[in-house]
């Protein structure tokens, strides 16, 4: 068991108001760039939507320490961290993830299992959002043989 080196209870405020303007501004990027889609067309972009949102929390996951460094001087060791992080550190744990109802200490390994997931589950919807239906692939047929 450790605990997170540097940054008072201010900064650490400071942080999460910083974090919260950033996830904010990021999710409402990805409303501006698929313009609604989920309102306007439906369900339709769920997958992105989904793949954004994770890219969020791991953006958050793999930068906290460095931009807790560079934003708040909190002068963590950053080898360190992300050997935490990526879940080189076996059953060590840097804080206790509080969920309401239950608090989980957050194990190296299981840290570093939720990083591995979330990426693999990003990759597999985007390929799964990018890729074309069967549907598409019709009308664009149909659009390429009647111009012709």
């Amino acid at each position: 068991m450790s605990d997170e080196a540097g940054g008072g209870t201010v900064a650490r405020g400071m942080y999460h108001l910083f974090l919260g303007n950033t996830t904010s501004a990021l999710l409402f990027a990805v409303s501006a760039i698929l313009r609604g889609r989920l309102l306007v067309i439906g369900l339709r972009s769920w997958k992105l939507a989904l793949a954004m949102g994770l890219l969020v929390t791991l953006l958050n996951d793999l930068t906290y320490a460095p931009m807790g460094n560079l934003l708040f001087n909190q002068g963590r060791d950053l080898l360190s961290w992300y050997s935490n992080q990526l879940g080189l550190a076996g059953w060590d744990y840097r804080f206790i993830a509080d969920f309401g109802l239950f608090r989980v200490p957050a194990w190296s390994w299981l840290m570093g299992l939720s990083i591995y997931v979330r990426i693999a589950l990003v990759v597999l919807l985007l390929w799964s959002w990018r890729r074309p239906s069967s549907s598409d692939i019709a009308s664009h047929l149909n659009l390429s043989s009647g111009s012709s």
